[in-house]
């Protein structure tokens, strides 16, 4: 397993063992979301860390 891939599927089983219509299994689809969601800030937020790191170390070199 890759990273955040270990925090998803065990929401997704929790998905999968409830019934359908069923609250629980309504709860269980929130959270996922929830988790998708929070992935996926901070996937950007590491892309703009690296961007933001790298600006600054070529800026650091253009000044030479």
């Amino acid at each position: 397993m890759h990273g955040s891939e270990g925090e998803v599927l065990p929401l997704i089983g929790d998905i999968d063992s409830n019934n359908k219509g069923s609250a629980n299994r309504k709860k269980a689809i929130n959270r996922l979301g929830r988790t998708h969601l929070r992935i996926s800030r901070q996937r950007e937020e590491h892309a703009k860390r690296l961007v933001r790191s790298y600006r600054k170390k070529s800026a650091a070199k253009a000044s030479w």
